[in-house]
């Protein structure tokens, strides 16, 4: 999405789970044998030896950053998921909202993101078995972050900007559709899933 390739605008995969921390592991170490056993370092120069040291750097930098229980922690005042997701979802950062197709992937997106929230209290809670935790002065400031998105009023959720600013070029049907499903899925998928998550770390965390 932030280099603007249109394939993947409806994806966002559930990125703190055991199954796709795993594969991402294994990628980064495909490539890093790939490129140790296939490149011969001593025969480049230039740019070509500063990319290739590049790439390396970071396949390595990833899997010793894999040791580490990042994922039990993910949750910060500085960056968060559920702050990335808002941002994406106010039509004012790289996400598009320009063509039906456009709005009909957010929707898909939206949908994955409830998944990643629900999957960052099963993280949490096993942090807090294995004494994995953030300090709660980090927390106490997460809360109204959370809180701003857990609204009564759908119109006034950063989640409907995007409605309000539909292009006139949509046929009638579509304005209405979109304006429907965008409803829906604030109130019955966006807001529960807020809702949990900050409940949660007010509750439990």
């Amino acid at each position: 999405t932030f280099i603007q390739d249109p394939r993947f605008h409806y994806l966002l995969p559930n990125f703190l789970s055991p199954t796709m921390r795993t594969a991402g592991l294994a990628f980064e170490k495909h490539w890093l044998h790939r490129i140790t056993s296939e490149v011969d370092r001593s025969a480049l120069e230039g740019q070509a030896l500063l990319s290739y040291d590049v790439f390396v750097s970071q396949r390595e930098d990833a899997i010793a950053g894999a040791k580490f229980p990042g994922e039990l922690i993910p949750l910060t005042q500085f960056f968060s998921i559920p702050s990335f997701i808002a941002q994406l979802g106010s039509g004012q950062s790289a996400q598009p909202f320009q063509t039906v197709r456009d709005y009909e992937d957010w929707l898909v997106r939206l949908e994955s993101a409830a998944v990643i929230f629900d999957q960052s209290i099963v993280n949490m809670r096993l942090g807090i078995a294995e004494g994995v935790t953030q300090p709660r002065i980090v927390m106490e400031r997460v809360l109204p972050q959370l809180a701003a998105h857990v609204v009564e009023d759908i119109e006034k959720s950063v989640f409907w900007m995007p409605v309000k600013k539909l292009p006139d070029s949509f046929s009638a049907a579509d304005k209405k559709r979109i304006t429907a499903a965008y409803r829906n899925r604030i109130q019955h998928v966006v807001v529960p899933a807020y809702r949990r998550l900050h409940d949660f770390v007010k509750d439990e965390y």
